[in-house]
């Protein structure tokens, strides 16, 4: 049977790719940090409550009153975890992914 270095042959694409396409993946690192970073800082700017708020308005409209109340109180349940910071980046992150 014959073996085939696939390890082998992706280190060597890679390194490939790195070295003359680094300047690519660099730009897009920076458009992915500056969207990451836009994302954090619009959902950090109303206060929790606020934010708890419309969160459940939207759950509301997108998908009925019982998403809505299980929205918010899902919500207000991470922010007295004071997890909200936590739940903040992750969800700008997920918002990132998928634009």
């Amino acid at each position: 049977m014959m073996d085939i270095d696939l390890g082998g042959l992706f280190e060597f694409i890679i390194n490939w790719l790195t070295e003359h396409l680094g300047g690519f993946f660099d730009g897009i690192s920076a458009v992915i940090s500056a969207v990451l970073e836009a994302g954090k800082a619009l959902l950090f700017l109303p206060h929790p409550f606020l934010l708890i708020v419309i969160l459940a308005a939207i759950a509301w409209v997108a998908a009925g009153r019982g998403v809505a109340i299980f929205t918010l109180i899902g919500m207000y349940v991470i922010y007295n975890m004071d997890l909200w910071i936590e739940m903040l980046e992750t969800l700008s992150l997920v918002i990132a992914a998928v634009l």
